[in-house]
C-alpha cells in the first residue's frame, strides 16, 4: 500500500536501526518497485527516493513484512 506521509530518516538513524537488529535478521531483500521515485510503499522496511532519501515504514528492522 502506498504511504502518504512516510517517515524520513538519515543515515545515522539507519545505522542505529541496523545495530539494534543485529543478530535477528537472516536475509536482506532488495526490491525495485518499477514505480516512480516519489512513491513509498509500506510493503518494505526502507524505501529509497530519487536522490537517496531514506523513508522508514516500520519501527524496527526486525519487523515482519508480508511482502518479504
Amino acid at each position: 500500500m502506498l504511504v502518504t506521509n512516510p517517515r524520513r530518516i538519515n543515515h545515522e538513524q539507519l545505522r542505529i536501526l541496523a545495530k539494534n537488529a543485529k543478530g535477528g535478521i537472516t536475509h536482506i531483500y532488495l526490491h525495485w518497485t518499477a514505480g516512480t521515485y516519489d512513491q513509498v510503499f509500506d510493503d518494505y522496511h526502507i524505501n529509497i527516493g530519487e536522490h537517496g532519501e531514506l523513508y522508514l515504514t516500520c519501527n524496527m528492522l526486525r519487523e515482519y513484512k508480508s511482502h518479504t
